[in-house]
């Protein structure tokens, strides 16, 4: 029985494999070609198993594990029942309750002794007094270890894992009694004082901070499928409006009656594949300080997802009509500054609103702008100095809008989305939109993950992950529009 994390991952592979398996005989049974949802389906089967496949991959050193920890346990049973047998025939050497200690080996039946610190001491049938010794989860490589202390830290306390946190306790003295815990050979108070991992190790570690994928979120997300040929999507260009008429004479026929006005056409979209890379010594790896590897994945992911958002906010402005300009957002003249009321900021926004509304024949329901463009609207006062988005526990008395906890928060009715996709917001011009979130649509696959072993040389491993996206604007021009602000102080 191998270990039960990789046992679940082959039957996870297996059950994809199994689904592959009835489709492609059900088509042959039927004596025909796979369908087009029956290819899609299968594909992204496929790229599911052999996902399962390379974590089975990475992991299958857990049976090996479970194996040689297996034998060993064998091993001390044998040991321990040759020990007994040896004590019921006669022979000597033996403390009453223990078993046979040799010259040089320990007895660990209950401690002769406490050091300093009041940990336990065992005396060894040469007089030695030694403290009890590491278990073997975090030995050298060259001992044959294969786990990392600081690697379990990590995923015990960020992954939850269940087989790292018993490994921790064994090594810690958690909860096993006195003559069975387990410790290293050095102790916290006198040996072994700056060596054991400090709380703060994983805690704390600051990672490079990004911008989350908050617009792109809020679009409609569709998934690719493990299909990343062009994806086109038809539209309609003209319609049937001066067909439909008031019949203006009994018994006859309207002029525009019968005309071909119904035209079509498509919008082509083109996956793109976003990918990186991390060339990184063997050495780094196996010392884990922490789980070096998770960490790399983990910042490759949080710029995949600034660039998805980046991708969203451009796609967005590109299709985006124009709306007012905002000459400046400095003090000046109260009909061209955008801080002195809410006569220009306002007035855009709902201008803005109009255009969109009228064009797309449905209502607005997002604002998104740079991260300071959404301080600039959070300064914005009435004449009694008022703040026209206020903090939700406060009164919104002649408010506009307000900010609380959930969103960032609304103006004019509309979701404010402020993120860093939009830009920096430190130089003119800059823009907001106004916009139906529907109206865009964000394709995008599952992030392939991958390690290759030696690609530059036996010294290093190469990380890397791997994923396709799209996105679109549907009614580009009319839905969407954009609010200029000239000049930035």
């Amino acid at each position: 029985m191998g270990n039960p994390f990789v046992e679940g991952l082959r039957a996870k592979r297996e059950t994809e494999l199994d689904f592959i398996r009835s489709v492609v005989t059900k088509a042959q049974t039927e004596k025909r070609d796979l369908t087009e949802q029956e290819q899609t389906d299968t594909v992204a089967a496929k790229l599911r198993a052999d996902a399962f496949a390379e974590q089975i991959k990475q992991y299958d050193w857990l049976d090996e594990d479970d194996a040689q920890r297996g034998a060993a346990h064998g091993r001390v049973a044998a040991k321990v029942n040759a020990d007994i047998a040896a004590k019921q025939n006669g022979a000597t050497g033996f403390r009453d309750g223990q078993a046979a200690v040799s010259e040089g080996e320990q007895d660990r039946s209950k401690p002769d002794a406490t050091d300093d610190d009041g940990q336990p001491l065992f005396r060894s049938a040469s007089g030695w007094y030694t403290r009890d010794r590491d278990p073997g989860h975090y030995r050298s490589v060259k001992d044959g270890g294969r786990l990392s202390f600081f690697g379990d830290i990590f995923a015990a306390h960020v992954h939850g894992s269940e087989a790292a946190t018993k490994r921790l306790a064994e090594h810690h003295r958690a909860a096993l009694p006195v003559y069975f815990q387990q410790d290293r050979a050095v102790t916290t108070g006198s040996g072994g004082t700056g060596l054991i991992a400090p709380h703060w190790l994983v805690q704390e570690y600051a990672e490079i901070t990004r911008q989350a994928r908050l617009l792109a979120n809020r679009v409609r997300n569709i998934p690719l499928g493990g299909d990343y040929r062009p994806l086109t999507l038809p539209k309609q260009t003209a319609g049937t409006d001066s067909n439909v008429a008031v019949q203006t004479t009994e018994g006859t026929n309207n002029a525009g009656w019968g005309t071909d006005a119904y035209t079509s056409n498509v919008d082509t979209v083109t996956p793109k594949p976003y990918a990186a890379y991390q060339d990184v010594s063997r050495q780094m790896l196996s010392m884990g300080v922490p789980a070096i590897d998770e960490l790399i994945f983990a910042d490759m992911r949080s710029v995949l997802d600034f660039k998805i958002e980046t991708l969203v906010a451009n796609t967005m402005l590109a299709a985006a009509v124009a709306g007012d300009t905002i000459p400046s957002d400095s003090s000046g003249t109260a009909s061209a500054s955008f801080l002195l009321g809410p006569g220009v900021a306002t007035g855009a926004v709902i201008d803005a609103m109009i255009t969109a509304w009228s064009n797309r024949n449905l209502p607005p329901d997002i604002i998104t702008s740079s991260i300071p463009r959404f301080g600039k609207f959070r300064k914005l006062v009435d004449s009694a100095g008022r703040s026209l988005m206020p903090v939700s526990q406060y009164p919104n008395f002649n408010a506009n809008g307000q900010v609380d906890g959930t969103v960032q928060g609304t103006f004019e009715g509309l979701d404010f989305l402020p993120t860093a996709g939009m830009g920096a917001g430190s130089t003119g011009p800059e823009k907001f939109l106004i916009a139906r979130s529907a109206d865009t649509i964000l394709f995008t696959d599952d992030i392939l993950q991958f390690e290759f072993d030696q690609v530059v040389g036996p010294s290093n491993i190469r990380l890397g992950i791997w994923s396709y996206a799209a996105c679109i604007t549907r009614y580009s021009g009319t839905g969407t529009v954009a609010v200029t602000v000239t000049a930035i102080p």
